[in-house]
């Protein structure tokens, strides 16, 4: 008697029973298989959804005649297969994620250099610390570093006084100042170095180490404190003054000027150093190395301008504010951000040159950089002109062979004027310093009186002393520039 077939039914795959045992999910998965004839092999395939079609196909196939036992045993071996396979699947993308971590892990480990090893180079100085040391101060009310040291009881001393007040009250409301020598291994930003599309920007040893070979200048006596009540105008707290006319005519600029002797008919040459407060290291050996009759140009961008202004004049120095004027060689000639600009009205620059005006009191009068694209236009150049003016300053061009029209303008409007002749450092080698001085020197023969344009770098310097002894013996005579005001050939 032959028994009647039983319906035949497909077991659920094991990934299907994995998945609803991880997820919980009980819609089954959609996965179809395809049969191999060949080798009685089914091959798993992304849609599952046709699994009990392919079901009933292969029972209308001829599948009546299979045995049950057949049916079951093949099953078995189909689950015990594709389980294998899945295994086997599973520990190969496990080794592979494990080595691909690695690899991952050993790159950036590599890539951000942590297997890299600092190595000090051995000191070849003994008991030498590097350390910053920057000058103590006090803030004002508008922001400025304000220093102290008038002498007691003189009109001497350099420091600060408000309009109105005596040497000794203003000490007592400022501090002292300290750390005026080159003593400690400091470590400085460079300052004010030059630039050319040719080199760029060269930057030159700024550590006080640097200048320890060159001598100080033995003092030369300080300027009067500042600022002198008859040629100040207060607009503010502290040292927010403009300077202006005296009520019986005195000049800022001559009563700020490092008093000289004007007669005799020697050859005269003055010295310009810019960039001063940019550097403490470079602005410190500038005015304690050089002669009191070398001039200095307070950078508007330095961190205390009050304070460099102190310290020159302490030291001799007669100072000028520092103009940035916008170059027509941006970005390479980068007169920032406190520049005179052509794309600013006329009113907007005189707004600017009153801020500007206001940093420090007690300069002879402005010193300009750069200026290739302002100092060509005159409707702007003419107010900043007209304004130096009135408040009784000095100009001084120092865009070396740069078109200009300030000169020419300053002296229609009788604004006390000079220009610079040269640049010694343009290249800071001590070669080319050296070449630059000889041309300085054939320069005075044929103009009389010359002023070259310097930076405070360590081989400037050094030379720079050299040179100045030797002036006696070649007639001439080292002058500030307030000294050599519309006393030049050259305009």
């Amino acid at each position: 008697m032959k028994l009647p077939k039983l319906p035949k039914f497909k077991l659920p795959k094991l990934s299907k029973l994995l998945k609803r045992g991880g997820d919980g999910d009980d819609d089954p998965d959609d996965e179809d298989f395809e049969d191999n004839e060949d080798d009685g092999e089914e091959t798993a395939v992304i849609d599952e959804e046709n699994v009990d079609n392919k079901g009933a196909d292969a029972e209308s196939e001829g599948d009546d005649d299979r045995d049950d036992d057949d049916w079951d045993d093949d099953d078995e071996d189909e689950e015990e297969e594709i389980g294998g396979r899945r295994k086997a699947l599973m520990f190969a993308a496990a080794g592979g994620a494990v080595l691909l971590i690695g690899i991952a892990a050993g790159s950036a480990y590599w890539m951000l250099g942590g297997d890299e090893e600092i190595v000090e180079a051995p000191s070849t100085t003994k008991g030498s610390v590097v350390a910053m040391d920057l000058p103590p101060a006090t803030r004002t009310s508008n922001g400025l570093n304000q220093l102290a040291g008038a002498a007691e009881g003189s009109g001497e001393g350099g420091g600060l006084t408000p309009p109105g007040a005596t040497p000794t009250a203003a000490a007592k409301v400022t501090g002292e100042l300290q750390n005026l020598t080159l003593g400690s291994d400091s470590l400085n930003s460079m300052a004010s170095a030059g630039q050319s599309v040719e080199l760029g920007l060269v930057v030159p040893a700024v550590s006080s180490a640097a200048y320890r070979s060159i001598a100080d200048v033995p003092s030369a006596g300080r300027l009067p404190v500042v600022p002198i009540p008859e040629v100040a105008q207060q607009v503010g707290e502290g040292v927010e003054v403009l300077p202006r006319i005296g009520p019986d005519g005195e000049m800022p600029w001559q009563v700020y000027a490092r008093p000289f002797n004007t007669s005799g008919n020697q050859q005269r040459v003055a010295i310009l150093v810019v960039g001063v407060g940019l550097s403490r290291a470079s602005s410190m050996a500038a005015i304690l190395k050089l002669p009191a009759d070398v001039s200095l140009s307070v950078d508007p961008y330095a961190k205390d301008p009050v304070d460099w202004l102190v310290r020159s004049r302490r030291s001799g120095h007669e100072v000028f504010l520092s103009l940035p004027l916008e170059s027509d060689g941006f970005p390479v000639e980068d007169a920032g951000p406190l520049a005179l600009t052509t794309y600013q009205t006329p009113e907007e620059n005189l707004s600017r040159l009153d801020q500007l005006m206001q940093l420090f009191p007690g300069y002879v009068g402005v010193a300009t950089t750069m200026g290739s694209r302002f100092n060509v236009d005159s409707v702007r150049v003419k107010p900043i002109l007209q304004v130096l003016k009135e408040r009784g300053l000095m100009y001084f061009d120092g865009g070396i062979e740069q078109p200009t029209v300030a000169p020419r303008i300053a002296a229609e409007l009788g604004v006390p004027k000079a220009v610079g002749d040269i640049v010694i450092d343009d290249i800071p080698s001590g070669q080319e310093i050296d070449a630059q001085l000889v041309e300085l020197e054939s320069m005075v023969k044929d103009r009389a009186n010359v002023i070259a344009i310097a930076h405070a770098y360590p081989i400037t310097i050094e030379r720079l002393t050299v040179w100045l002894r030797t002036l006696v013996d070649k007639n001439l005579v080292l002058a500030p520039v307030s000294a050599l005001a519309d006393k030049q050939l050259v305009q």
